[in-house]
């Protein structure tokens, strides 16, 4: 499997797996759809940051990379 498929598949498992809990322990603390809401947005900015960090590969070539072995 490529490093990229797996990396994706951890984050689904550890970012999305939790998710409902999560939210069910906020709804149930704070009684309040906004506490959702609120990890909704900081699991957004995460990402935003994420993304910001990653190396742009655009127009260059990386097939030298992915050399099969």
């Amino acid at each position: 499997m490529k490093r990229f498929t797996i990396d994706r598949l951890l984050a689904s498992v550890i970012a999305g797996g939790p998710a409902p809990l999560i939210a069910a322990w906020l709804y149930g603390t704070f009684h309040s759809a906004t506490a959702i809401a609120i990890y909704i947005a900081v699991c957004a900015v995460i990402t935003l940051i994420a993304t910001a960090l990653m190396t742009d590969y655009t127009g260059r070539d990386i097939s030298g990379e992915y050399k099969m072995r």
